[in-house]
C-alpha cells in the first residue's frame, strides 16, 4: 500500500521566486547553443502530459543538457537543488572496477549528496528507465544523505504518479522550452 503523500509540482520561474536568467541564463544559453533558424525538435511531451505546449526543448542530446547545467553548477545547485556546491563530477563511478555504474551526475552539496539521472528521450520507456537507475544507485550509495533527482527534457505524468504512488525518494524535474519544473512528494502525517 502507497504511503498517503501529497504532491507539490512547481513551475521554478519569475512567478516563484526563482529568476530563469540568474539560474542558467538560460534564454541567452538557448539561442547561443542553438542559434536562430535552427531545427529544433517539437516539444517534448508525452502523450501523457498534461503541461499546455511548451517551446520546443533547445537540447539535441544527453551532453548537451549536462554541459548546460556543469556551466551553470553553482546556480544549479542552489536553485534547483536546494544546497551550497562543494563539489561536483561527471560520471561518476558508483564503486570500484571497470563495470561499475556511472552516474551522469553527482554533486556534493553541504547538504546532501545529490545523484542525478539526465534524459533527454525519445520516449517514456527512458525516463521509467531513469527511475530505476536511480533506486540501483541510491542503494548503492551507502551514505545516508543523499537525494536522488531525474532530470529530464521530455514530460511525462505516467513517470510522476509512479514516482508519486510509490512513494519514491525521487525528485523530477523537467527542463523544457523556458521552464523548469520541479515535481516531489511529502508524506503526510
Amino acid at each position: 500500500m502507497p504511503k498517503e503523500t501529497t504532491s507539490a509540482y512547481e513551475r521554478l520561474d519569475r512567478e516563484n521566486g526563482v529568476d530563469l536568467v540568474k539560474l542558467f541564463k538560460l534564454i541567452d544559453v538557448m539561442d547561443s547553443q542553438v542559434g536562430e533558424g535552427a531545427n529544433i525538435p517539437a516539444p517534448r511531451l508525452s502523450k501523457h502530459s498534461t503541461l499546455p505546449e511548451q517551446a520546443p526543448s533547445p537540447f539535441m542530446d544527453e551532453d548537451t543538457l549536462r554541459q548546460l547545467i556543469t556551466s551553470h553548477i553553482v546556480e544549479f545547485t542552489r536553485e534547483i537543488l536546494g544546497d551550497h556546491l562543494v563539489d561536483y563530477h561527471e560520471e561518476y563511478p558508483l564503486g570500484g572496477g571497470q563495470c561499475s555504474p556511472r552516474v551522469d551526475l553527482f554533486v556534493q552539496g553541504k547538504a546532501f549528496n545529490h545523484i542525478i539521472e539526465l534524459k533527454n528521450p525519445n520516449d517514456s520507456s527512458k525516463n521509467r528507465n531513469g527511475v530505476a537507475q536511480l533506486l540501483d544507485y541510491g542503494r548503492r550509495f551507502i551514505e545516508p544523505n543523499k537525494k536522488l533527482w531525474l532530470v529530464t527534457t521530455l514530460h511525462d505524468l505516467e513517470v510522476q504518479k509512479t514516482i508519486d504512488y510509490y512513494g519514491l525518494p525521487i525528485t523530477y524535474i523537467y527542463i523544457g522550452g523556458k521552464a523548469i519544473m520541479k515535481f516531489s512528494w511529502e508524506v503526510l502525517g
